[in-house]
């Protein structure tokens, strides 16, 4: 007997079909990216080159930490390199301190 071949699901938002979620980045150049040993400004979005790949975080001065407060480090692997990210009018994104 033959197995029958799956088809692919897709999500759907609405009527439209959603095949991958893609995460637009400004088109304005950010800053190069710079080794790990140098210090990057505090509560500053950073693009981080990581063991795991690409990862949006901040710097509070000791840690990286991922957007869910997360540290960098214990969940995606060493911090390479870093890099400002930058929004549409070149300005940097800065992380909103939690209210308390």
């Amino acid at each position: 007997m033959g197995k029958k071949k799956r088809k692919n699901k897709k999500q759907t938002v609405g009527e439209e079909v959603v095949q991958d979620i893609l995460v637009e980045l400004p088109s304005v150049p950010n800053f190069p990216y710079v080794s790990r040993d140098i210090a990057p400004p505090v509560n500053v979005v950073l693009i981080l080159a990581c063991a795991a790949g690409y990862v949006l975080g901040h710097w509070d001065g000791v840690y990286f930490f991922d957007p869910f407060n997360t540290k960098i480090e214990s969940t995606y692997g060493k911090v390479f390199s870093w890099c400002i990210l930058l929004d549409i009018n070149q300005d940097a994104v800065v992380v909103e301190p939690d209210e308390e």
